[in-house]
């Protein structure tokens, strides 16, 4: 009897956390392919719950193809005991054709031979927070009136495409353009 109240409690307490969260959850059986996503997962892709079979090919059509490769290598890291949980960045696309970035966590769990059985996770929403990274470089590359990159920027790249330059004996060419009172 006490078994059976401790089960019920713990699948409330995981019912409760599923709605109080704003990831999506996920969960991945390894042996079969089969992947449960959280209505809330579904939902934060503008997907309604039965629009989405669960399986792992949606996930891999959903992941921009810019960075599938290198979420499913965070994957592999994980499952072969590379790295302590699964932690990837990366864009899905949503129902209506616009991507979100996701930040993806896991933690997979073995069987006795060391075979991965399943992996647990969650995606969150971090879409602001990249915005956020690509104003702040922009804000720092760029002079803020005329919206052309600075100096600083500038700087960087003559330096980098100059050593380039020297290491591969390929010439290179660099042209600067005085606009007559432009200051002024």
């Amino acid at each position: 009897k006490e078994a059976r109240e401790s089960a019920r409690r713990n699948e409330e307490r995981w019912q409760l956390a599923l709605q109080g969260t704003s990831d999506g959850i996920w969960d991945w059986d390894a042996r079969t392919g089969q992947v449960f996503f959280s209505a809330r997962w579904k939902e934060m892709l503008g997907f309604e719950e039965h629009e989405l079979p669960n399986c792992v090919e949606n996930w891999e059509q959903l992941v921009h193809p810019d960075d599938l490769a290198e979420a499913k290598a965070a994957v592999r890291r994980h499952l072969r005991r590379l790295t302590p949980c699964y932690e990837a960045e990366y864009r899905v696309r949503c129902r209506d054709g616009g991507y979100k970035w996701i930040l993806a966590r896991g933690k997979a769990v073995w069987d006795a031979a060391g075979n991965p059985m399943r992996m647990v996770g969650a995606h969150s929403d971090i879409t602001g927070r990249k915005k956020t990274e690509e104003q702040l470089v922009f804000n720092a590359e760029h002079d803020a009136l005329t919206g052309l990159v600075n100096r600083r920027y500038l700087r960087s790249k003559l330096d980098y495409n100059i050593a380039a330059a020297r290491s591969t004996g390929r010439p290179f060419c660099f042209a600067i353009c005085d606009i007559d009172r432009f200051k002024s």
